[in-house]
């Protein structure tokens, strides 16, 4: 028997399945105290942001948050999490720390992957409320 295909991860995007499959990263933080966690916040940083980017919001009524807590809330699931290779590059120097740089990327390495796959440039900031632009035209 066949499995039917997980449902579209964003589910604001209509008909055009957005996904990223596979991300690569290069790492440099100087001296690597912890590796196993300098790998960790990079690869929880890139199941974040495309989440973020494509299906993730917290909408405001009146001032208020609507979202009481994560019934309300579209966060990614699991199964559309991209996965992740993290490459630590070797260096002797001083420890630099590893912040964000799983998550700022995202975007703009998916615009680019865009570009390569179908030669149009995409304009806007993706959020859920502004999917990616129809491209194919």
């Amino acid at each position: 028997m066949l499995e039917s295909p997980p449902p579209n991860p964003f589910p604001r995007s209509g008909n055009r399945a957005q996904r990223t499959e596979h991300i690569v990263f290069a790492v440099n933080c100087g001296l690597a105290v912890n590796p196993d966690q300098d790998r960790a916040q990079i690869e929880g940083g890139s199941a974040s942001c495309p989440g973020a980017i494509m299906a993730e919001e917290i909408t405001l009524t009146a001032g208020k948050v609507d979202q009481g807590n994560f019934d309300g809330y579209t966060a990614l699931r699991i199964d559309a999490v991209p996965a992740a290779e993290v490459h630590i590059l070797p260096s002797a120097n001083t420890p630099s720390g590893i912040g964000e740089p799983g998550a700022s990327p995202i975007g703009p390495a998916g615009a680019n992957a865009v570009y390569k796959a179908l030669g149009k440039r995409i304009r806007v900031i993706l959020s859920p409320d502004r999917s990616m632009p129809d491209v194919t035209s």
